[in-house]
């Protein structure tokens, strides 16, 4: 075999071999595109009751003065919320449960009845509900 020929071959196999250590393994659930971020709990407690507030607006179970009273009580609600035990939702779970609750067609679905946000944590924040909204 040539020198060239010789090179060729071993550069083939370094490339395919590299191929194989760089692929992801099976199994693989937190890649790049999976959304396995961490989520802020209070973050996440602010957009959820903003979005619920909205959506109890828009379907009339609240009216003006009643949404006001229901987005002026998040910051003291979510203040120190966190997420329960054993729950770590993704930010694609989240954004999930967050396009659901702004969905017009489904504004009149109760909000721990969407599939999307029962996605997170069992539904409604993991274990949080709020209190006279």
């Amino acid at each position: 075999m040539s020198p060239r020929a010789n090179f060729l071959l071993r550069a083939a196999v370094v490339l395919i071999m590299a191929m194989f250590v760089g692929a992801p393994t099976p199994g693989y659930v937190s890649g790049c595109s999976s959304g396995g971020s961490s989520v802020d709990p209070q973050e996440y407690c602010r957009g959820y009751n903003e979005r619920t507030c909205a959506r109890d607006r828009v379907a009339g179970r609240l009216d003006e003065p009643g949404y006001q009273a229901c987005v002026g009580q998040i910051p003291l609600m979510c203040s120190g919320f966190n997420f329960g035990p054993g729950c770590n939702p993704t930010q694609s779970t989240v954004d999930a449960c967050f396009s659901a609750l702004v969905d017009p067609m489904r504004v009149g679905t109760d909000d721990i009845s969407l599939p999307e946000c029962q996605a997170v944590c069992g539904g409604s924040g993991g274990g949080f509900e709020p209190e006279g909204i």
